[in-house]
């Protein structure tokens, strides 16, 4: 007679109450068994996402100041997560740590004092991503930008522009203030868009950990179902006012550049969210949620995933997939069919995504040839 299954079970270290003490660190699980590939690039992933974090909260370097990134894990990021998120944050620093050749047992438990919160009650609290709405319904993208628009005020006039210029082309809005963001071309028939990829830092080998370079660039065709006119004079009207903005904070204030925008950024994230409760609208829509809709029109468009991260400045093809809008928030149009995407990337972007994510096959035989007809030169 065959034994009843047991159930897989995490054995949890004696002395900490939220996390295993030996997780991932040599490339196993917790039960000994070794990670798989996606697993080991979900554990890198999301350290990275917290180093980066860091050495942007504190302008620090990450791998000189192991105290003080362990001192930060206790004050701003354990009180804020889940006991189970606290369990995951811990086993991927220990398997990338590991990776790195440090000792992973530099990696905090979570402070005694640190609240026991259910993910139900991280996300009551509205201090996380999933909190947020991840796209933007038809319905209430009408509501709020009626409301934008009737903003006398120029900070109301700036919010509405940048939503629908980040709705248009999907940059961040940290983006919008960096001088490489800018028209490279503006034709009768083609607008070409160079964006300046916000999360690129190169790392002691002169690469990235978060973007396949410094910029990306979007070719959008313009006239009827394409970029429309308003489209290309709100991304004139935010970077121009957002440059004069940034530079009145500065000798006013004597605060750096990055002060300054983070600044910028609170201020048009309230008027958004003011413009939102005039409107009524219970999701919680925030600046980054018209990126959010933008992802989600390329993926709904059919976009393949090497072209969606190509568009979204993104290295990895996993990122937009399990962090951005959903397919099926896509806007679609009549009869239920998809609209066409109105942007394309770059197929040098393209070309540099797939380099970075290169299939054992790949490897082997050669990436896949992109479909080249949709860079056609007469669009």
């Amino acid at each position: 007679m065959d034994k009843p299954r047991q159930k897989k079970r995490i054995t949890l270290s004696a002395d900490s109450a939220d996390g295993p003490d030996q997780t991932a660190v040599d490339g196993t699980s917790s039960t000994g068994r070794p990670l798989s590939a996606h697993s080991s690039l979900q554990y890198i992933h999301r350290a990275e996402q917290l180093i980066d974090r860091f050495e942007t909260e504190t302008a620090l370097p990450w791998r000189e100041s192991l105290s003080e990134f362990s001192d930060w894990l206790n004050a701003a990021v354990y009180p804020n997560i889940s006991q189970a998120s606290r369990r995951q944050v811990r086993a991927a620093l220990r398997y990338y740590y590991g990776r790195s050749r440090l000792n992973p047992d530099l990696i905090p438990v979570a402070s005694e004092t640190a609240p026991r919160l259910s993910r139900k009650a991280v996300n009551r609290r509205g201090n996380t991503s999933a909190a947020r709405r991840k796209g933007i319904r038809q319905p209430d993208w009408i509501a709020l930008m009626r409301v934008l628009a009737a903003d006398t005020r120029i900070h109301g006039q700036i919010a509405g522009a940048m939503m629908v210029a980040s709705r248009a082309f999907g940059a961040r809005p940290s983006e919008w203030f960096d001088g490489s963001t800018r028209f490279l071309d503006r034709g009768r028939h083609v607008a070409v868009l160079q964006i300046a990829n916000g999360k690129y830092r190169e790392d002691e080998n002169g690469e990235s950990r978060r973007s396949f370079g410094p910029t990306r660039v979007l070719i959008a065709p313009m006239g009827d179902g394409g970029i429309q006119p308003n489209e290309i004079e709100a991304v004139q009207f935010v970077t121009a006012m957002l440059h004069g903005w940034m530079n009145d904070l500065q000798d006013q204030r004597g605060i750096t550049r990055l002060e300054a925008r983070d600044q910028i950024i609170r201020s048009l994230g309230r008027k958004v969210l003011g413009a939102r409760r005039q409107a009524r609208i219970k999701d919680k829509i925030t600046l980054y949620s018209a990126r959010h809709q933008f992802a989600a029109d390329a993926k709904a468009a059919g976009l393949s995933r090497e072209e969606v991260a190509a568009l979204m400045g993104h290295r990895s093809i996993e990122t937009a997939g399990e962090h951005y809008g959903r397919r099926s928030s896509g806007w679609r149009g009549n009869a239920n069919k998809t609209v066409g995407f109105r942007v394309l990337p770059s197929l040098e972007n393209v070309r540099e995504v797939q380099s970075f994510n290169l299939t054992t096959e790949e490897i082997l035989i050669g990436p896949k040839v992109p479909d080249v007809s949709k860079w056609a030169p007469d669009f």
